[in-house]
């Protein structure tokens, strides 16, 4: 029994955790490394990851998500605060955040971008075709520059709200 703890403990620590099937929890989730999940991911809690956070069906948390690297889904994804990722953010339908996201990549979702305050990426930020990208949500529209900034390397096309802080290129509310 001991040589088996063991081997599984190397194995958490190098590899992290892969799950074929749906993965449901009633509070937080931490892998060191990777999070890879075959079905989808419904959390009580928050997820952490060390490095990817990878969903083939949706990733629903009712706290954050964060990872050292990429968040993939290939549905929605879900969070009742807020998404950090030290890769970029790709969700095969709809990204909502209570909160915000942030991300040192890319912000991509193949529906529509609704987050609660802020929306930062050092890459770009883009809603699928026919969708809009909505930043502050739940922030008065006269604190929008403070608490609801969109940031990314060029404006996004669907900025819908939010107030557009682009790397000198000027700043001014997203319906501008």
């Amino acid at each position: 029994m001991r040589r088996r703890a063991a081997r599984w403990q190397r194995h958490q620590g190098r590899l992290g955790h892969r799950r074929r099937a749906d993965l449901h929890g009633g509070g937080d989730l931490r892998a060191g490394w990777d999070l890879c999940v075959g079905g989808r991911l419904a959390l009580a809690g928050g997820a952490q990851a060390g490095q990817d956070l990878r969903a083939d069906g949706a990733i629903e948390c009712a706290k954050g998500l964060r990872a050292g690297g990429d968040i993939e889904s290939q549905r929605s994804i879900r969070t009742g605060q807020g998404i950090e990722a030290g890769g970029s953010v790709r969700s095969g339908m709809h990204l909502e955040a209570g909160w915000g996201v942030r991300a040192t990549g890319d912000i991509a979702a193949a529906g529509a971008i609704h987050v609660g305050e802020s929306l930062q990426a050092e890459g770009t930020i883009s809603a699928g075709p026919g969708y809009g990208i909505y930043a502050g949500v739940h922030v008065q529209v006269e604190a929008w520059h403070t608490c609801a900034p969109v940031r990314a390397s060029m404006r996004p096309q669907a900025l819908m709200s939010g107030w557009w802080d682009g790397g000198g290129t000027g700043s001014s509310p997203a319906m501008a």
